[in-house]
């Protein structure tokens, strides 16, 4: 049976050979002299292992023969892994390519069970599975990772040859690359789909006919205060994004017209209040869901259109400024010194005008030595402030020259302007006239001779001071009586080496100190302090210090400016009062006579003694320290300034007696005693008969402690 049917394929075979076009069925069957449905299966056959070739000419078919490689030759050029099993999952053939990935060979694999060869690959459980409940009537797909993770995708489905049907056939199809690619799009299309529905920018996606829109972001619905159902389906012109069609089918041609497919433009839009928002939008045209759609990118750009509307104004009020006032403003470069603007007010200063100054060199317009110090002066200044020693200005006496050949005197506060990298990009200049300044200083150098001669003259200490180095830039004349040193020697060394060992910590932090606070501040604060001063002899000399911080304007530099003055003896003085008041303070803490004492000029008391406890059982401290007012009316009452108020209205009243009052009185103490005080008042006046102090004095002149 096998032999007869493979001697009528090769009929079928010498027949296609002997024909150089293709037969249709018939014509084969004419030829072979066979039935034309047997010459149909053979030529299935045929056509399956690769013999011939079927032609398809509208509804009729014809075959023509070709040269082919063996099925097997096939299976083994295949990159993909194939076995051949038979029903009971044989090995039946395995090819070179899977021999290779499970590192065996077709010898060791022929005739055996799939699953004793135990391969990684195969034994998962749903390809097991898959095999055992093979029924060959449809295939299987099954998608798995291997141990070194790559994926494969495992076909499953029927292979018959001529001598053996109903065989298996695996093909492991490595799909690692496909799979990665993807994972790849999958995550690429949940970017923008996220960057879509996060984006700040409001998203449009609308129908390039019509302007239907398909899609819209959040951040659209947010701008214009419309829901996502609200906008969707509408048309653009019906949402007031453009303000007609005709407009939307210009801007559609311009868009194509676009040599990047993308167009650039700005509109006013209504939200659902009504309000107007200023809107930059970007709108290009692409091919989605088999048809052309437009997709627009809408910023909001009111806030930056009124930032920019007001930095309008502000620039024109500026230019305003600068093109009236009469000083001169300008702008050079800190490098070739060249003017890049200058203010119109430099034709009423130098008698040029502004396009005639631009066109020339600065050198031209300032004095030699002028240009000079410039050109010294401002690399020191701007190494200076780079390094936090120099503000970011500076101040210089620039002489120009006018068109007449006169000189001109001004002074110029330059500022630095930097950039976001901390360079200096440019110098801003605003010069103005001093030639009256200097009329004024020159009357005031006279009168500062003066000053100076009574500064040598005085017996005070009078001196300048760096406040960093702390080095004397000068002292007065009057040091070597004071010290003994001479002028010359005490500004050779930092002031605190002429000052108390124990002293001198405490005045370099007080100096620093200081320093910061008038750069912070610009205060004009003076400061007191008293300090012992170092003779030459080595003895010790109190002095009191007066100061104060102050910007020179002709160096732009700060010094400290002070006075000094030997207090020596005043401090002897104070201390021998000290000790004759803590004596004093030692027997009125210690009689059992109560002493207080009012300053009537604050109306505070300063003084209460402590016996007053024991005698109406208050405490020094709810009356000291307390103006009369604030005090509880029983303890007025008790220590009698009733009778002091009465007192003083006749002291003032032209009664001199009332000086000095005396009273007795009956007091009821906490303890339930019944106390005789006698009240003793003295009013203390200064040579002007103005009263200052008021002493009082109660003393318990008798016992009546009945309980």
């Amino acid at each position: 049976m096998i032999k007869k049917a493979d001697d009528e394929r090769r009929k079928i075979l010498a027949v296609l050979n002997d024909d150089r076009y293709s037969l249709s069925i018939s014509a084969i069957a004419q030829h072979t002299g066979l039935n034309r449905h047997m010459v149909a299966r053979h030529l299935d056959m045929l056509e399956l292992l690769g013999k011939v070739r079927k032609l398809e000419k509208g509804t009729a078919k014809k075959y023509l023969l070709v040269k082919s490689i063996p099925v097997f030759g096939l299976i083994d050029i295949s990159s993909d892994l194939i076995l051949i099993l038979n029903s009971n999952l044989i090995v039946q053939y395995i090819n070179a390519s899977a021999c290779r990935y499970f590192n065996t060979s077709l010898n060791d694999c022929i005739g055996i069970h799939v699953n004793s060869l135990h391969f990684p690959l195969l034994s998962d459980w749903d390809v097991i599975k898959a095999l055992s409940s093979y029924s060959f009537e449809k295939s299987e797909v099954i998608v798995i990772q291997d141990s070194h993770g790559l994926w494969f995708e495992i076909t499953i489905l029927r292979f018959s040859l001529l001598h053996a049907s109903n065989q298996i056939s695996l093909i492991c199809r490595n799909i690692t690359e496909k799979r990665c690619s993807e994972e790849e799009l999958k995550t690429t299309q949940q970017k923008y789909v996220h960057a879509f529905h996060e984006s700040p920018d409001g998203i449009i996606m609308s129908n390039l006919d019509t302007g239907e829109l398909l899609e819209v972001n959040p951040s659209y619905c947010n701008l214009v205060g419309y829901a996502w159902p609200d906008l969707v389906g509408k048309t653009s012109v019906e949402l007031g994004l453009f303000e007609s069609y005709e407009f939307r089918k210009s801007l559609v041609q311009n868009i194509k017209n676009s040599d990047n497919n993308k167009y650039r433009y700005d509109l006013k839009i209504h939200n659902l209040s009504g309000e107007i928002i200023d809107v930059s939008c970007s709108s290009s045209i692409i091919h989605m869901q088999d048809r052309n759609c437009m997709l627009t990118v809408i910023r909001d750009v009111s806030e930056q259109k009124r930032a920019e509307e007001q930095v309008r104004k502000t620039e024109a009020l500026y230019r305003l400024l600068a093109d009236n006032t009469m000083d001169v403003i300008w702008i050079m470069d800190p490098v070739t010194y060249s003017l890049s603007y200058v203010s119109p007010s430099i034709e009423h200063l130098l008698g040029w005008t502004p396009d005639q100054i631009l066109q020339m060199n600065i050198q031209e317009i300032m004095t030699k030595k002028t240009y000079l110090r410039m050109i010294l002066k401002m690399p020191q200044y701007i190494k200076g402030h780079l390094k936090g020693r120099y503000p970011d200005y500076c101040r210089l006496r620039i002489n120009y020259l006018h068109s007449n050949g006169s000189k001109v005197p001004t002074e110029a506060v330059i500022t630095f302007i930097i950039d976001e990298f901390g360079t200096i990009t440019q110098l801003l200049g605003v010069s103005r006239d001093i030639s009256y300044r200097l009329e004024i200083e020159e009357k005031s150098r006279q009168f500062e001779r003066h000053y100076r001669l009574f500064a040598d003259s005085t017996t005070d200490l009078v001196w300048v001071m760096d406040p960093l180095s702390r080095q004397l830039k000068y002292m007065s004349p009057s040091v070597t009586a004071m010290l003994g040193w001479i002028p010359r020697e005490i500004c050779e060394k930092p002031f605190e080496k002429f000052i108390s060992p124990d002293m001198r910590e405490e005045f370099i932090s007080n100096c620093k100190m200081h320093y910061q606070e008038f750069l912070d501040t610009n205060s004009t604060r003076q400061y007191t302090s008293e300090l012992r001063m170092l003779t030459k002899s080595g003895d010790i000399v109190w002095n009191e210090f007066i100061s104060h911080y102050s910007r020179n304007e002709e160096i732009g530099v700060v010094e400290v400016i002070g006075t000094s003055r030997n207090i020596t003896e005043k401090k002897e003085v104070l201390l021998k009062l000290t000790e004759r008041e803590a004596n004093y303070k030692l027997i009125f803490d210690n009689i059992k006579d109560v002493i207080w004492i009012l300053d009537l000029q604050s109306d505070f008391f300063t003084y209460v003694s402590p016996s007053i406890s024991l005698l109406y059982g208050y405490q020094p401290d709810e009356i000291m320290g307390q103006p009369s007012s604030n005090i509880n009316p029983g303890i007025i009452d008790t220590i009698g300034i009733n009778l002091l108020k009465k007192q003083i209205s006749d002291y003032q009243s032209g009664d001199e007696n009332a000086v000095f009052r005396q009273m007795m009185s009956i007091y009821n103490h906490q303890d339930g005693c019944i106390l005789s005080i006698e009240t003793s008042i003295s009013l203390i006046h200064a040579s002007d008969q103005k009263l200052i102090l008021a002493i009082g004095i109660l003393r318990e002149v008798q016992d009546n402690r009945n309980k």
